[in-house]
């Protein structure tokens, strides 16, 4: 067995990202893929996946403290996102394409209570826009419908004629989030 490491880490961008944040990316990717294979998706259909921190430990041979360090670098450089709900932690890693250096801006904060509070602040636009309130995109469908000087009625049935039932009722809600 073995991991698909991303060549994009050998470039320079990513210099400031330690090797054991780019490790626990790559095997992030792996378990991902995982439950992509399994289907473990979210009430939204956004793949991610659950793993005690124990088991991330035993999978990469690193320490609690190491394992949370990496996963604060990957949150505050755009690559993680890490949502608590009442009874788990569910981990969607991000796109390299989403990745921002903010390493030596996180190595600033001097106490465990200013690393939080940036990674919050770092992270919370994130999560609205992909965790807490996926379904902004109803917003540019109005747009977009709109701009095409068409009425809900008329996407519906358009919509029927390519094969997709959805009432007018159903798209409205849809539309309007």
């Amino acid at each position: 067995k073995f991991y698909k490491y991303p060549r994009e880490f050998f470039n320079e961008k990513y210099n400031n990202l330690s090797l054991n944040a780019k490790m626990v990316y790559t095997v992030f990717l792996d378990t991902l893929s995982l439950s992509q294979v399994n289907y473990f998706v979210d009430e939204n259909e956004r793949i991610y996946f659950q793993e005690e921190k124990e088991i991330q430990m035993k999978k990469l041979n690193l320490t609690g403290p190491t394992i949370n360090e990496a996963r604060n670098l990957l949150m505050v450089c755009g690559l993680l996102l890490e949502y608590r709900t009442f009874i788990d932690i569910r981990y969607y890693p991000l796109k390299l394409s989403h990745y921002i250096d903010r390493v030596d801006e996180y190595k600033k904060c001097k106490s465990a209570k200013e690393k939080n509070d940036y990674i919050e602040k770092i992270t919370k636009a994130d999560k609205e826009e992909l965790i807490l309130n996926p379904l902004k995109i109803g917003v540019k469908l109005k747009k977009y419908r709109e701009e095409a000087g068409l009425t809900q009625l008329q996407v519906v049935e358009r919509l029927k004629e390519k094969g997709v039932s959805i009432s007018k009722s159903s798209y409205s809600s849809y539309e309007t989030g």
